[in-house]
């Protein structure tokens, strides 16, 4: 086992544009939650996340090297101080003080798709997506719930109203550190943006404390950062994926966000799939 020094530097590998400087959001902030694969930061209410797995990194946070993670994960406690500069930050704990530098900066941005689609791409895209989700278990497991989601986000026009309807029966709704009533609207919020439906970035950033207040803070941070256009690299590579319009490469990278969590994952497709169909019944 590594012995920890006084003072440990960390080389970071990837930083997401909406944290850095990191200290856009104050100069000091505490540890709010530490897990197997990553740890959050606490900053005067928003998160900082740091990943340890191999090609994942969220749109609020960094990533580091797996041994280093080990390391940082068996020495820090919830609370303890990180102190915040512009290209570094440090983290305060009982074993040592751990100094983290460098990176590069990625900007994971849910950018309008650059093509233009007709009904026989949605088609497909939403055959895609089916396939994946067939079989496949999902956080709002009754028929009630699903059919309610449906007539909530398919069926109905998506004005500010309707929209504000979709909040307040999924935000928080389901178990988990990131309920799946919460990633169903990730999902359909990120699909309706990519194929350029701008409503609906500034109707969830219109409903972003209402979410704050009624779900977990992980949660509300991934779509606090979708507000902000930035997304999880996952969902950059599904969206790239969508952009070479290569079937084989949307269904690698669908198949990879369904391993994601218990049922993260699907409950975000079964979002993205809702919207696709959303957009089917409006297209003109």
């Amino acid at each position: 086992m590594p012995l920890v020094k006084a003072l440990n530097t960390i080389n970071i590998l990837e930083i997401s544009v909406l944290v850095f400087p990191f200290c856009n959001n104050g100069n000091t902030g505490r540890i709010h939650s530490v897990f197997e694969h990553s740890l959050n930061i606490a900053i005067n209410g928003h998160l900082m996340h740091i990943s340890s797995r191999q090609g994942f990194i969220s749109g609020f946070g960094i990533t580091i090297l797996r041994n280093d993670f080990d390391i940082l994960r068996r020495c820090v406690r919830v609370q303890d101080v990180v102190v915040l500069k512009k290209e570094s930050f440090m983290i305060y704990s009982q074993s040592g003080v751990f100094k983290f530098v460098g990176g590069i900066t990625r900007n994971l941005e849910a950018k309008p798709l650059q093509w233009k689609y007709n009904k026989d791409d949605l088609d497909i895209l939403c055959q895609c997506f089916r396939d994946v989700l067939d079989a496949k278990v999902l956080g709002l497991g009754s028929v009630a719930e699903l059919g309610k989601v449906k007539q909530l986000l398919v069926m109905q026009k998506c004005s500010k109203e309707v929209f504000g309807q979709m909040v307040t029966f999924l935000t928080g709704r389901g178990l988990g550190l990131t309920p799946s009533g919460d990633d169903i609207l990730l999902g359909y919020c990120f699909g309706l943006m990519i194929f350029d439906k701008g409503f609906v970035r500034e109707f969830l950033e219109a409903y972003l404390l209402f979410i704050d207040s009624h779900t977990t803070k992980i949660s509300y941070e991934y779509l606090y950062a979708l507000a902000k256009r930035r997304i999880s690299s996952p969902l950059l590579v599904l969206k790239n994926a969508i952009e070479s319009r290569v079937i084989k490469d949307i269904e690698l990278a669908t198949s990879a966000i369904a391993t994601i969590g218990h049922t993260s994952g699907n409950d975000c497709l079964f979002g993205i799939l809702l919207a696709l169909e959303y957009i089917q019944m409006n297209y003109e």
